[in-house]
């Protein structure tokens, strides 16, 4: 009998053994990495979005606007697009003399190349302070972010509805 005949086999599996191992960690730390960028990516849009929801309260429009990209544009359910910076800051102006108060409750985060697609719920409030007349509601959102030329993750696209009117 050829013990050598007896190597082959095990050499082989040993090969198949290691090749699977290997395939197997690299699997793992593609998983890992990919987890790792999404939850950055989950943290980017949770950023940008607390940040536009404080620039909402304190009435800024340049700070609303800067969390823009600027070709930015706002599709709202039933009413005009609002298409760049100028027009964003001018359809902010309704709420000038109001209380207002937005929080946006992410639901889901997608990543497509360097897009990041989030579905919202967004819960606001509002007063007018003259008046005293006040109410809450509730919208969907979603919102398309990607990096503007410096990098920094804005708001390229938003839609929501209008079910609080």
């Amino acid at each position: 009998m050829n013990w050598n005949s007896f190597n082959k086999p095990t050499k082989f599996f040993n090969m198949k053994t290691k090749l699977l191992t290997l395939l197997t960690f690299f699997s793992l730390v593609s998983i890992t990495l990919t987890h790792a960028q999404e939850s950055t990516l989950g943290k980017d849009v949770r950023e940008v979005l607390d940040q536009y929801g404080s620039a909402v309260g304190s009435k800024s429009f340049s700070k609303m606007a800067d969390c823009f990209h600027d070709d930015a544009m706002i599709l709202p359910e039933g009413k005009p697009i609002v298409k760049g910076r100028k027009e964003i800051i001018e359809s902010f102006k309704w709420f000038e003399s109001l209380d207002f108060a937005e929080q946006f409750i992410i639901e889901e985060v997608i990543t497509a190349g360097e897009y990041s697609i989030a579905r919202t719920r967004n819960i606001a409030s509002w007063k007018d302070p003259k008046t005293a007349e006040s109410g809450n509601f509730e919208v969907k959102g979603l919102l398309i972010l990607k990096p503007d030329q410096n990098g920094d993750l804005k708001i390229y696209r938003y839609m929501f509805n209008n079910n609080g009117e």
